[in-house]
C-alpha cells in the first residue's frame, strides 16, 4: 500500500527526518504466528491426552489397588489387635483361675488367643509385602512415577501452549491496530514538553537525543501495557484450564516424581548393591 507521509510540527525533526512514513502493519504478520500457535496448541492437547491415558492405565492402576487394599487391611489389623488383646486377657484370667492347669476350658481360650495372634501376624505380613511392592525403589513405583512425571510435563506444556495460542489469537485480532498506535506515537511529536526532548536549534540533534525522545514517546503506551501485564491472568486462563482438565495424579499426588534419569540411577544403584 502507499505509505502516508505524516507532517511534523517540529522544524528540528524536519532537518533530521525530512519524511517520516508510517505503513499499516499487515494482519498476516500476526495471523501466521497465531496459526502456528494454534497448531502447537492442538499438538500439545493430543500429547496430553496420550500421556493422561498412559498414566491412568499404567502402573498407577496397581498402586491404587495396593493402597486401597492397604486401607482395608489396616482396618482389619486394628480390629484383630483388639481381639488379640482381649483373647490374651481372657486366657490369663482363665489360666490363673484353673490354678495354671491346662483344662479343656483353658485350652479353648488358648486356641482363641493363638488364632488371634496368627491373624494379626498374617495381616502384618500382607501389609509389609504390599509396602515392599510399592516402595519408592521398586519397579512398580518407579514406573508409576515416570508415567506421572510425563503426564505432569505434558499438562504443563499444554497449558503453556494454550496460553501462547490465546495470546497470538488476541494479537491477530488487535495487533495491527496496536502496531499502528505505536507507530503514530513513535513518529509524531506529542506537543508534551514532559515527553519531547528539546535541546534547541543552536545545539542540533544528536543520535542520543533522538533515542531518548523515541523511548519517551513509546513509554506513553508501553508503560501502562507493562503495568497491566503484571496482573495475574486468572480470568483469561480459565478457558485453557477447562480445555486441558485438571491434573489428577491419584496416589502419586504429593510424592516426589522420578524422571527416567532417576530411574536409571536407582537401577544402577540396586545392581551395585547386589554385585
Amino acid at each position: 500500500m502507499t505509505p502516508f507521509n505524516w507532517p511534523t510540527a517540529n522544524p528540528l525533526e524536519n532537518r533530521t527526518n525530512p519524511a517520516m512514513t508510517i505503513t499499516h502493519t499487515p494482519a498476516n504478520a500476526f495471523t501466521q504466528e497465531a496459526e502456528e500457535a494454534k497448531a502447537a496448541w492442538l499438538d500439545a492437547q493430543a500429547r496430553l491426552r496420550a500421556a493422561r491415558e498412559a498414566f491412568n492405565t499404567g502402573a498407577v492402576v496397581r498402586l491404587k489397588e495396593i493402597f486401597s487394599n492397604q486401607d482395608s487391611l489396616k482396618a482389619k489389623l486394628e480390629a484383630a489387635r483388639l481381639e488379640r488383646e482381649k483373647a490374651e486377657s481372657e486366657f490369663k484370667s482363665a489360666f490363673e483361675a484353673a490354678g495354671f492347669e491346662k483344662t479343656a476350658a483353658v485350652q479353648k481360650i488358648l486356641n482363641k488367643k493363638n488364632d488371634a495372634i496368627a491373624i494379626c501376624e498374617e495381616l502384618e505380613s500382607a501389609i509389609a509385602s504390599m509396602n515392599a511392592e510399592c516402595a519408592e525403589n521398586q519397579p512398580l513405583f518407579m514406573q508409576a512415577s515416570i508415567e506421572a512425571e510425563k503426564y505432569q510435563a505434558a499438562h504443563d506444556s499444554a497449558f503453556a501452549a494454550g496460553a501462547w495460542f490465546h495470546a497470538f489469537a488476541l494479537l491477530a485480532k488487535h495487533g495491527p491496530a496496536m502496531a499502528d498506535a505505536l507507530a503514530l506515537i513513535r513518529n509524531v511529536r506529542s506537543g508534551n514538553a514532559a515527553i519531547e526532548v528539546d535541546i534547541g536549534p543552536s545545539l542540533g540533534f544528536s543520535p542520543e537525543t533522538a533515542r531518548i525522545t523515541l523511548e519517551s514517546r513509546m513509554n506513553v503506551l508501553l508503560s501502562p501495557l507493562r503495568s497491566k501485564s503484571m496482573e495475574a491472568p486468572s480470568g483469561i486462563t480459565q478457558p485453557i484450564a477447562d480445555a486441558i482438565g485438571a491434573l489428577d495424579l491419584g496416589p502419586m499426588n504429593g510424592r516426589k516424581l522420578l524422571t527416567p534419569a532417576d530411574h536409571h540411577k536407582a537401577r544402577f544403584a540396586a545392581k551395585t548393591r547386589t554385585a
